[in-house]
């Protein structure tokens, strides 16, 4: 099919050029459907590249021994803990999917980053709360760990600015919150992070989906435009 997709797109293009020296200009619309099939083949092409590519990703990550998990029954079961009697928590929602970083788990930057141009949603905030965080406030929150318990101290969750870039941290005993899950929460883990609501109050949840991937190396995520609207 690749062979195939390129010689139509060399064809079709062989054409158009041809079309531009030797044809006049009442074959304007025959020359308008031929630049579009080009455009269509080349669109098929990069599909089965992005395909290829894909393929080689998942070859590559299982010669690497990392652990597939089925999220969805990982995600059941802590919505059931959230909603059980001991929580009685509402309004989940997934906040992020983000892989863990040194700079996540270092103590001297003391914050779990979270950058805005990659949560789902942040609808997970009232309005009210949008306006104290905009405000360069924090809000108190308590944080369910990778083992379903509820840790013992509050986080704060806030909002940091760098240049055009804008994340939401949980910092103020975050460090102490990576200890106490210091045998899940490692570098390149990669992790969910859930709102929730107790009692109206804001609350999150952090879920480790995956096992960290062996020999890579980690990056911190640095976002190169402006973040998404809070009020997205």
């Amino acid at each position: 099919m690749s062979h195939d997709a390129k010689k139509m797109s060399k064809q079709v293009r062989f054409a158009v050029i041809k079309h531009d020296y030797y044809v006049n200009n009442e074959y304007k619309e025959e020359y308008k459907k031929l630049n579009a099939l080009a455009c269509v083949c080349d669109e098929e092409l990069k599909k089965i590249e992005l395909k290829k590519s894909s393929i080689g990703s998942k070859r590559q990550r299982s010669s690497m021994d990392e652990v597939e998990v089925d999220t969805r029954v990982v995600n059941e079961a802590l919505k059931e803990f959230i909603t059980g009697e001991e929580i009685d928590g509402t309004n989940i929602k997934l906040v992020i999917q983000k892989t863990l970083y040194e700079t996540d788990l270092k103590r001297s930057q003391h914050r779990l980053n979270i950058p805005f141009k990659q949560v789902e949603t942040h609808d997970f905030l009232t309005d009210e709360e949008k306006e104290i965080l905009v405000n360069k406030e924090g809000i108190k929150v308590r944080v369910i760990g990778p083992t379903f318990m509820m840790y013992e101290k509050p986080l704060w969750l806030k909002i940091w600015s760098m240049s055009k870039n804008h994340n939401y941290v949980l910092n103020t005993n975050w460090c102490n919150f990576v200890e106490a899950n210091r045998k899940v929460l490692k570098v390149n883990t990669t992790i969910q992070v859930w709102s929730f609501r107790q009692d109206e109050q804001l609350c999150f949840a952090i879920l480790c989906v995956d096992k960290p991937v062996v020999q890579t190396t980690s990056v911190e995520y640095s976002s190169s435009t402006s973040s998404s609207s809070l009020n997205s």
